[in-house]
């Protein structure tokens, strides 16, 4: 019995461990880019622009924003954007705390930054 109540505290303390709604601070090349990342919900993606949250996704209008996948087996989230002029996937890669950006135009080079919670 004593072996039952000690599992199921520790699978409780581990599933309350996981964060659900994280804060990212990433370095780019314009200095440090903040994000709102919801596992839960990765369409709740938000960006702070000066001090204000923009959402990646808006149900209603044409987004730039074309997916938002959540892969819990790789552990990231990955943002594609559909817009003709440029088109690119941007990756959170949640285990190594990355921020991946992919572009599908040969001519520009992918970028990868650090970021930390807040």
């Amino acid at each position: 019995m004593k072996k039952f109540l000690l599992a199921i505290l520790l699978l409780s303390i581990s599933s309350s461990a996981l964060a659900k709604m994280e804060i990212w601070l990433c370095n780019s090349m314009y200095g440090i880019d903040v994000y709102k990342l919801d596992t839960t919900e990765p369409l709740n993606i938000s960006q702070r622009i000066n001090k204000n949250w923009k959402k990646l996704w808006t149900p209603g209008q044409r987004p730039e924003v074309e997916n938002i996948i959540y892969d819990p087996n790789h552990k990231n989230i990955r943002i594609i954007y559909n817009i003709e002029q440029d088109k690119k996937e941007i990756l959170f890669d949640l285990v190594a705390r990355d921020l991946i950006i992919k572009f599908q135009d040969e001519n520009k080079s992918n970028r990868k930054w650090s970021c930390e919670l807040k």
